[in-house]
């Protein structure tokens, strides 16, 4: 992919491509939420900065180079946003000061302005960045409704001296529907176009200056925790992908500037818009991204760590046990085979290093949203290592299946898409007893251990399958008992199977000798009591794991779940 080192240099005076009287100063950051990239732009008769962002350090930077360029020459500054977001727009004030000797405008799109002079902090983000948004007034509003019904320009007076024609036309895309294009001169014959570009945020703009496109966040809008906040909207953002396609395949752009990252190339830039059609197409119904939720995905990501971190503990111990015996009967290279099942080193590294970002939330040095998408790239990344086909067959399922939805469902959750597995009515009573059945089987029977004795092969695939089952049911006896007919229940049945199965596992593993499941009505309330009893039971169970449970039986449908001392009540509302 076109980087920035081919293309543009960073933080240094360079000729603007396709502009014979322009020269571009991009100031680009490593990709982060914080702030935005901004690019400062000069003619003889303009100062242009696009997106200052929102850093102290950032605004010291551009601010002196506003000053050099005003030492050389006064000019007017026109500072133009993409949006008004607050990582993309928190210094424009500060630079809107440094042009002393000349006028300075902040330029934006009409729906932005509002943003801006209420101080919104929902529709800036602010709100789910934690910091306050002081409300400051645009100079210039960009493509109106008015522009875009008149066909005269506007005519829009800088300085005594100097007037800006906004002149906005409609440009037929071959799909009935027009672009709107807002032309302003920079000076020297040389024009500046805006396009509008929402869906991202309502006010959303793609500025065009020679053979450069100024995108904002187009790239990032369907990303976790971004797809969602307040003014996104999907069918707005898919038709301002295809139009700006268009635009790249059309409009002389060779090269476009991300609100974060590097420089690209154009053809990059349309590979990746034709992805994101496909991906913003697949979304369903996301849940609004805001402060509450940015919140609760946090609380999500402290409660995953400690079961990650017990679930792949336990996946370990389990291959690390298989391969010592498998050592002791002299089959080395199935040891090997088996150590190798799973990328340890690597989970473990991606669970240390959530861990880390964990203690840097708590301490107050992470942003909660920093902290949530570190998160999620850590999450994804530990998913990326867990091949559970690759284990299938020395693992039992029911603890791969807890891995694979720990996962799936923090991913889900950041997302914002709500529970994808279809609720079915369901008979509560055949459901536990076909769960409880299958836990009172083993998978592996005498006989087909027997069967395999031909071939070495199938000998070893055996012995490694029947060392590495646990029977974690051995010592405790499960009873099912039921009080008659109930009304069917909605239910995620694979959900709800593997959540009563861990709980099962969990209380027979901490000592329970025998466990006894009550099917019945509970306050006219469909129910399952579990009762665990035994000598050995380990007294009482974590705040943190009665709700880690609570949250997962109430994904599956449950209405409750109660735990107290050694009985627990899941209540499940009937249809």
């Amino acid at each position: 992919m076109t980087t920035v080192g081919e293309t543009l240099g960073n933080r240094v005076w360079q000729p603007l491509p396709g502009c014979l009287h322009g020269e571009i100063y991009p100031y680009l950051r490593k990709p982060d939420l914080l702030s935005a990239n901004a690019c400062l732009i000069r003619t003889k008769e303009q100062l242009l900065l696009i997106d200052p962002g929102a850093l102290e350090e950032q605004t010291r930077d551009l601010c002196a180079a506003i000053r050099l360029c005003e030492a050389e020459q006064s000019r007017p500054l026109l500072i133009y946003l993409t949006h008004c977001h607050i990582d993309h727009v928190l210094s424009a004030p500060a630079c809107r000061q440094a042009n002393w000797g000349a006028p300075a405008w902040i330029a934006v799109h009409e729906e932005g302005a509002r943003t801006l002079t209420q101080g919104d902090e929902k529709r800036s983000m602010a709100e789910i960045y934690g910091v306050p948004f002081p409300p400051f007034a645009p100079d210039l509003l960009l493509l109106t409704q008015r522009d875009r019904e008149s066909p005269v320009p506007r005519q829009v007076r800088l300085s005594p001296t100097r007037t800006l024609t906004l002149k906005t036309e409609g440009l037929p895309t071959g799909d009935g529907r027009l672009l709107y294009r807002q032309r302003i001169p920079i000076g020297e014959g040389e024009h500046l176009f805006l396009y509008p570009a929402p869906g991202h945020s309502p006010d959303g703009l793609c500025i065009q200056i020679g053979e450069i496109l100024f995108i904002g966040d187009l790239l990032a809008a369907v990303n976790p925790m971004i797809a969602g906040i307040a003014g996104w909207n999907r069918d707005d953002y898919l038709l301002t992908l295809e139009q700006v396609l268009w635009l790249l395949e059309n409009g002389g752009i060779s090269q476009c500037v991300p609100g974060h990252g590097g420089i690209l190339g154009a053809r990059d830039v349309k590979e990746s818009f034709r992805r994101l059609i496909r991906e913003a197409r697949q979304l369903g119904e996301l849940e609004e991204v805001n402060r509450e939720r940015t919140l609760f995905t946090a609380e999500c990501a402290r409660e995953l760590i400690d079961e990650a971190e017990e679930i792949f503990s336990a996946i370990a111990g389990r291959l690390g046990y298989l391969s010592h015996q498998l050592e002791i009967l002299e089959e080395p290279e199935a040891a090997a085979d088996c150590r190798a099942l799973m990328d340890m080193d690597g989970i473990d590294d991606g669970l240390a290093g959530f861990r880390r970002l964990c203690g840097e939330v708590e301490q107050g040095k992470l942003l909660q949203i920093k902290f949530v998408l570190a998160a999620l790239g850590s999450v994804k990344k530990i998913r990326q290592l867990f091949d559970r086909r690759r284990l299938e067959d020395v693992i039992q399922p029911s603890l791969l299946n807890r891995a694979d939805r720990l996962l799936i469902d923090f991913i889900g959750v950041a997302r914002g898409v709500r529970n994808p597995e279809e609720f079915v009515w369901t008979d509560l009573q055949q459901a536990v007893r076909e769960i409880v059945g299958e836990l009172r089987e083993s998978p592996h029977t005498d006989r087909s251990f027997i069967d395999a004795s031909g071939c070495r092969e199938d000998y070893l695939a055996a012995l490694t399958a029947r060392i590495g089952y646990a029977d974690l049911f051995e010592k405790t006896a499960l009873e099912v008992s039921d009080a008659g007919p109930l009304p069917p229940v909605r239910l995620a049945q694979a959900r709800f199977a593997d959540t009563l199965t861990h709980l099962l596992e969990f209380l027979a593993v901490r000592g329970a000798s025998g466990l006894a499941l009550q099917v019945g009505m509970d306050r006219e309330v469909p129910s399952l009591r579990i009762v665990a009893r035994g000598a050995g039971l380990a007294p009482g169970i974590e705040a943190r794991k009665i709700h880690s449970f609570g949250t997962r039986f109430r994904m599956s449908g449950a209405a409750a779940f109660q735990a107290e001392g050694t009985v627990f009540d899941i209540l499940l509302p009937a249809g």
